[in-house]
């Protein structure tokens, strides 16, 4: 089996190992469902070059391939090393695996994000769509099998909670055994039909049909195919068989899963049918892939300075909302209406000498953005609905504006434009007008003349 190395630098951290304190730092390790029985040696070695290590052990001699080490053939202490045994249960199993674009490697149950690829892997960064399956077959008993054939159906069905898949290409095989073991030949046949599962000892699904790679006119068609082997030894996994896959649809499959359906039929060596080993939809060893995703809306301000906008963002107002599962509620509840509703912090970046408009800030969508998969379009996310994928980097967009003309364009009248130079002149006069008829009014009323009587 091919060695495996994980490393932990922690070069700049900062980080204090404290070794007269018994301090631990663990590494967990498990094994592959479908990893090959045996007794497996491990190393643990640490590289120190600017702190020395007082250790009563000598430092250890720099492993045969250095690589190990990040290079160092100097300074290197070997922590610890023991053995790792993985015994199989003696029996004949399918094992399956899934890898969507959010694992790092290949696992029983995985998920796929539907808005782009969290894996560090360049192939599904390249084309986040791609979904990924693998078949082993195990036969840990004692005696080979022979004339043995594995079916896969490949996921078609589509519903509120399952998706299609397509075929990208012809499957694919990674030796675990280790790229010079020899095993067993094989071929792969595909066909554009179901594949129709029986569990009755002695009986197969026909392979009428079913024809080989080079045949295949379109992948997409493909719905099932059988691996044919002739025989299988004992204490042998055949595998890994990799299925190259792609979600269409990724961009609207939140909350949506796919299982890969398999059946394995074989015969022992006294000819002899083997109890055929189906594993569907809701069987435990089933592999899955589910799709997750969410949306993230934020918030700025917005206003114009000499016909220049200018943004200033609210951070605390960023909400993220699952696809397919959470409402974007309504405006005024996650995203305030009004001023006063804002944080200190929020209020803080309103420049001086403007407010903000007395109406519903407006939403923006994000109309360059590109999903993954076929037939999407960009959208703009819409207050009091079901969060889809296209609602994703939507902006609530509140309005400011100058005090000045704010307050000059509130009309009391009703009529838009009531409000101009004119009315504004011709009301300040009246205005004017008016209070000194009232001031002499009040002088008449409260400061008469003495009253002069006139001689008799």
């Amino acid at each position: 089996v091919d060695a495996a190395m994980a490393a932990f630098d922690y070069t700049g951290t900062g980080y204090k190992y404290y070794t007269q304190t018994g301090a631990t730092n663990a590494v967990y390790l498990n094994n592959e469902p479908d990893a090959i029985s045996g007794t497996y040696p491990w190393q643990i070695y640490m590289v120190s070059p600017t702190t020395k290590i007082d250790t009563k052990a000598d430092p250890a001699t720099p492993p045969a391939d250095t690589t190990y080490v990040q290079g160092a053939d100097k300074d290197v202490y070997l922590v610890g090393q023991g053995t790792w045994t993985i015994n199989a249960a003696k029996e004949t199993r399918t094992t399956e695996l899934s890898q969507g674009n959010a694992a790092d490697m290949f696992e029983s149950h995985t998920t796929s994000n539907d808005l782009s690829a969290m894996n560090s892997l360049d192939a599904y960064n390249d084309d986040p769509t791609l979904m990924r399956f693998a078949v082993s077959v195990s036969n840990n008993e004692s005696q080979p099998l022979q004339h043995i054939r594995e079916f896969v159906a490949i996921p078609k069905s589509t519903g509120d909670s399952t998706f299609a898949l397509n075929l990208t290409g012809p499957v694919t095989f990674d030796n675990l055994n280790g790229s010079g073991t020899s095993l067993p030949s094989y071929t792969v046949r595909y066909s554009t039909q179901p594949v129709a599962f029986t569990t009755a000892l002695g009986s197969e699904p026909s392979t009428d049909g079913y024809v080989e790679a080079a045949d295949v006119k379109e992948w997409s068609a493909i719905q099932s195919l059988v691996i044919d082997m002739d025989t299988l030894p004992a204490a042998t996994v055949m595998g890994r068989f990799i299925l190259n896959c792609s979600d269409e649809t990724l961009y609207q499959d939140a909350q949506k899963s796919v299982a890969l359906e398999t059946g394995l039929y074989a015969r022992k060596t006294d000819g002899s049918a083997m109890r055929p080993l189906v594993l569907t939809g809701s069987d435990k060893g089933v592999a899955t892939i589910s799709v997750t995703g969410t949306s993230t809306i934020t918030a700025r301000l917005h206003w114009q300075v000499d016909g220049v906008d200018h943004y200033a963002e609210l951070d605390d107002l960023t909400h993220s909302y699952a696809n397919n599962l959470d409402e974007f509620p309504a405006l005024g509840v996650d995203y305030p209406t009004h001023t006063n509703r804002m944080s200190a912090a929020d209020r803080a970046l309103i420049p001086k000498g403007y407010a903000m408009k007395d109406k519903e800030p407006t939403i923006i969508g994000d109309a360059s953005a590109v999903y993954p998969g076929k037939g999407w379009v960009t959208g703009v996310a819409v207050p009091g609905t079901m969060t889809r994928y296209n609602y994703n980097g939507s902006i609530v967009q509140y309005e400011l504006v100058p005090k000045a003309v704010l307050f000059s364009t509130m009309p009391i009248t009703g009529a838009p434009t009531f409000w101009n130079p004119m009315t504004i002149a011709l009301l300040t006069a009246c205005l004017a007008g008016f209070a000194t008829g009232m001031a002499a009014t009040r002088h008449g009323a409260g400061h008469q003349p003495p009253h002069t009587n006139g001689g008799r």
